[in-house]
């Protein structure tokens, strides 16, 4: 007579009830999502639940995801500079940056499903910074200036900038600011360790009055080596953006280009 081996029946048996277990718990996360967030209105707070309920859906060994059942409930969110105050408008794009980061836990919520063998870095376009032509004449002269803005004082004694570095550091990639934004090309091996950190990115300093909107987005990629961050660029700069592309390859063997942005996973406004 065979003997059973119970020792590997048992881990068997578990496997399969870990395995269940996280689908069953996917199709309650499923309704549930529909049910609490399937109305039309989209604000900040729907799309942070929204953001909570995907980053907290199960995955198994980073192989098998239910967070892909959940597609975010987030809009870009439009600040329409219609008002002539300099101090006031940076104060808003250094408090936009500082809640966009915020939706994702400070970079800590893993929100986009791992890919066995592919690598994606989705976007949430957080919002759009807008200028209203009847002001421009005032921003010509009296210049919007991000930097400034991103350095001036936050809580007590600390600037945005230095509580952004202590709660995840979005602009890990940073390396200068400039009159236009830019980014190095970098390359990226997901055996040996990947080098992305040493990817570079110019941002720009001031608003340029006719260069367009300003764009805050927040990158997710699946690939766990890869940390979220945020960038930001006027619309005259999204061809420089856009033609950013990141080596990849495994065992230093090239697999392909990873762009700043494979798919954009906010609605626009």
């Amino acid at each position: 007579m065979r003997k059973i081996n119970k020792k590997g029946s048992e881990k068997y048996y578990i496997l399969i009830s870990l395995i269940l277990g996280l689908i069953v718990l996917g199709i309650v996360l499923y309704f549930l999502f529909y049910q609490y967030f399937g109305e039309e209105e989209i604000n900040y707070e729907t799309c942070k639940q929204s953001i909570l309920l995907r980053a907290t859906a199960p995955e198994f060994l980073n192989a098998v995801s239910t967070k892909n059942l959940f597609p975010l409930k987030c809009k870009t969110e439009v600040i329409n500079i219609d008002y002539k105050d300099t101090n006031k408008a940076e104060k808003e794009f250094a408090e936009a940056i500082v809640s966009s980061w915020a939706l994702i836990g400070n970079g800590y919520y893993k929100i986009t499903p791992v890919k066995i063998t592919q690598i994606k870095c989705p976007c949430l376009v957080t919002v759009r910074y807008h200028l209203e032509e009847d002001v421009k004449e005032y921003y010509r002269n009296n210049p919007i200036n991000f930097k400034k803005a991103l350095y001036s004082k936050f809580i007590r004694e600390t600037s945005y900038m230095d509580y952004l570095k202590n709660n995840g550091n979005p602009f890990f990639r940073f390396s200068s600011w400039g009159n236009n934004f830019s980014i190095t090309s970098c390359n990226a091996d997901y055996v040996f360790g990947s080098n992305i950190d040493e990817c570079k990115i110019t941002f720009p300093e001031k608003l340029d009055v006719d260069g367009g909107d300003i764009f805050i987005i927040l990158t997710v990629p699946s690939e766990e080596k890869m940390k979220p961050a945020i960038t930001f660029f006027q619309a005259k700069d999204i061809g420089e953006a856009h033609k950013a592309l990141i080596d990849v390859s495994i065992l230093g063997i090239p697999i392909g280009d990873l762009k700043i942005c494979d798919y954009i996973e906010t609605v626009p406004a």
